[in-house]
Formats: structure tokens, sequence, C-alpha cells
């Protein structure tokens, strides 16, 4: 059992670090920051719509649950409005 949160922990982190790069890349850019959220939320979206019909098990734990909830978390987006 003390797997699966360790599947999901290094997938949440992997996820954040993404968003975060995501983040510089678009700060590099000029995007504004409504552009990276939305690119985000839609990737996300896209790859946790894959996860969820391909992967099974620890796999689908890491990409859908960890990498995907890192990388689309709410929590970072209202940061984002917030900031601006």
């Amino acid at each position: 059992m003390w797997i699966h949160f360790a599947w999901v922990g290094v997938g949440g982190a992997l996820g954040s670090m993404a968003r975060y790069a995501l983040t510089l890349v678009g700060q590099h850019c000029a995007w504004s920051s409504e552009w990276a959220i939305l690119l985000a939320n839609v990737l996300g979206s896209f790859l946790i719509g894959w996860a969820m019909g391909s992967l099974k098990g620890d796999a689908y734990l890491f990409a859908a649950m960890g990498f995907c909830g890192g990388f689309t978390t709410f929590s970072t987006f209202s940061s984002q409005v917030m900031h601006l």
C-alpha cells in the first residue's frame, strides 16, 4: 500500500515541477499567465483522459493521480489569478 503513496507522490512532484517549468517558459516567451494556465489545464486534461483509457495500476496512479494532479492543480490557478 505504501508504494501507491510513493507513486502518487513522485508523480505529483514531477507534475508540479512541470507546471512551474511551463510558467517559466511562458514568462520567457512573454505569454500572459492566462495562456500558461489554459495550456497546463488543456494538456493535463488530455493526458488524464489518455491515462484513464490506457493505464492501470501503479502507472495510472503515477500519471493520472500524481502527475496530472500536480500539473493541473487548482491551487496554482488560484495563486496565479490572485497575482493578476
